[in-house]
């Protein structure tokens, strides 16, 4: 307890616990996502059911234990209050509700006796919840180099258009002309070349491939060194590829 106030949480805890509460509406929503996998595009197996075939909603297990979680954590300490400060409670049943409430009676809470602890609690249950709704980062992928300042523009797999850094908008289209009109000079890493590749002629390379090029026994393509990065031709790499029948 805080001698001044009289208080089972410090004022710097009690700003903590209210900015909390405040995010919950957010955080809410983000786990009703969650549960029901909205914020994944398709479901496994889901490609050969019929249209209009009855399909069973996907559900996150963990997520919605992560959400019955952090319910009963709030709930808890709403019935710790009411009970100990012999109060009624009248907010709504809902998680937000609930946190609205506590958000109202932060002061009856700090002042109620075992409320020490209120704040470890729903932190540990809020990031839980958050840990459930989060989404696996995609790779991003090379897009090809700005025309305008020469820097590498990065999208996601299967994207069309990037945006560089200098704000200048990238499509598929300008990497494929860009690659024409300087492809005798570009040396890149395997792991570049590889996706320079694949986004000008739309054919699938994995890094490994152009790797390999630069040491294999038998006519290797000599490699560069730039800037402590083993780098290859392209010209010489897209010429194997075709020798190879790789590219058309």
């Amino acid at each position: 307890m805080t001698d001044s106030d009289h208080l089972f949480l410090s004022r710097e805890e009690i700003k903590k616990l209210v900015a909390l509460l405040r995010e919950m509406p957010e955080l809410v929503e983000e786990l009703a996502v969650t549960i029901t996998r909205q914020d994944r595009i398709g479901t496994p197996g889901s490609a050969g059911k019929k249209r209009g075939e009855e399909q069973p909603l996907p559900f996150n297990v963990t997520a919605a234990e992560a959400a019955d979680d952090l319910h009963t954590t709030l709930v808890a300490w709403v019935r710790h209050v009411c009970e100990s400060r012999r109060v009624d409670y009248d907010g709504r049943d809902g998680t937000c509700g609930v946190a609205r409430w506590l958000d109202r009676n932060v002061i009856a809470l700090a002042m109620t006796e075992g409320s020490g602890e209120a704040l470890d609690e729903i932190q540990y249950a809020m990031r839980r919840a958050r840990w459930a709704t989060d989404r696996p980062k995609v790779a991003k992928v090379l897009l090809g180099f700005c025309g305008e300042c020469g820097c590498r523009v990065y999208t996601e797999p299967d994207c069309t258009v990037g945006r560089c850094a200098c704000g200048i908008i990238l499509t598929v289209t300008d990497v494929q002309d860009m690659i024409d009109v300087n492809l005798a000079s570009m040396m890149l890493p395997a792991k570049e070349a590889a996706e320079t590749i694949s986004n000008r002629y739309g054919v699938s390379i994995k890094p490994k491939t152009v790797y390999d090029m630069g040491h294999r026994r038998k006519g290797p393509i000599r490699t560069v060194e730039v800037d402590g990065a083993v780098t290859y031709p392209l010209r010489l790499v897209i010429e194997d590829l075709r020798k190879r029948g790789k590219l058309a």
